[in-house]
């Protein structure tokens, strides 16, 4: 698709006693909250690092459930049906202040990063945060899936992405092509861990994760945009610059910014045909030397044509791509 974009951003210990309640109140280390309920959660050896604004770290339950697929758009075409399990995901996009946190506890934990990332799109790339809300840009997917280990193993959970050697992707390579070794990323789906939607699962959920067959123009499900048929109500696009998260209209699963302000890496492997027939958690094409490109979704705050940012849209980039209109959200599986 054409696309303008701009190249390049275990529970609280009872030692901490009246001060870890007291803090709690107001602030966590970067452990989320799941479903508006505060679930602070992260590993002893995290709780000297900045703390985190735990709203922006919040969760919301997608039910699962059986899609039958309409039109020719999208993950859901005609001719389709997706089943998929339940999961959560982030409400929103992961801010550069979580990323930050997360990324100083990985580097003296053994993860390698390719990129330091940004603070929206104007900030001083792996510079001290200075908003609770702006999103990371300038990371590449390597370096996504690199952090969603890592935020899982510091927030006490198994990591979910393995290298084709079987072992924990623990290092993003800045390598400027696709190869097995470095690109042949699997999930394992019994681990607890957090790690990038599906492609599947982020249309669901930016449509707002409860499927209907009403053909009706006010069924959510049918909205062109995140939570509404009108952009400018839910999406940042054609501007000067990415937005602090959560200003715009939330769909109705409680997600802001899944239309505009940055696109968001998904896991699969970007295929023209999504195939039919019936499906259960599908998750793109397996890598072969003819996958290239990963998905990404949304559209962003320097998206020029607004249909880019549909709920349908699908759109896919190199995975060592790093600009100042990309980031992500996460999906915690098995909840």
């Amino acid at each position: 698709m054409n696309s303008k974009l701009k190249a390049a951003t275990p529970l609280w210990r009872k030692a901490l006693g009246i001060f870890g309640a007291v803090l709690s109140l107001i602030v966590f280390p970067f452990g989320c909250e799941q479903s508006g309920d505060p679930r602070p959660s992260v590993v002893e050896e995290a709780l000297g690092l900045e703390n985190v604004n735990s709203l922006y770290c919040a969760l919301e339950a997608i039910a699962p459930g059986e899609i039958t697929g309409s039109g020719s758009e999208g993950t859901f075409p005609a001719a389709r049906t997706v089943t998929l399990s339940a999961y959560e995901i982030a409400a929103y996009e992961t801010t550069y202040q979580l990323w930050y946190a997360v990324r100083d506890w990985a580097l003296r934990h053994n993860y390698v990063f390719a990129n330091k990332g940004r603070e929206g799109s104007n900030g001083d790339t792996g510079a001290p945060p200075a908003s609770e809300r702006l999103p990371v840009t300038c990371i590449s997917w390597r370096d996504a899936a690199v952090w969603c280990n890592a935020y899982s193993e510091a927030d006490g959970k198994e990591p979910v992405y393995y290298t084709s050697k079987d072992e924990v992707l623990r290092s993003a390579s800045s390598e400027t092509k696709v190869t097995q070794d470095i690109d042949d990323i699997r999930v394992k789906a019994d681990k607890s861990g957090y790690r990038l939607p599906t492609e599947a699962e982020w249309e669901a959920a930016a449509r707002g994760g409860k499927p209907s067959t009403s053909t009706s123009s006010t069924n959510m499900w049918n909205y062109l945009y995140a939570g509404s048929p009108n952009i400018f109500d839910v999406a940042w696009n054609n501007t000067t610059e990415a937005r602090e998260v959560g200003d715009k209209t939330k769909n109705g699963a409680n997600l802001y910014d899944m239309s505009g302000n940055v696109w968001e890496w998904c896991y699969d492997w970007y295929a023209a045909n999504v195939g039919d027939g019936t499906v259960l958690d599908p998750s793109g094409p397996l890598y072969s030397t003819s996958t290239t490109k990963r998905i990404a979704r949304g559209g962003s705050w320097y998206t020029t044509d607004d249909s880019l940012c549909s709920v349908r849209a699908r759109h896919s980039m190199l995975p060592y791509t790093t600009v100042d209109s990309v980031g992500f959200r996460v999906v915690l599986q098995n909840p």
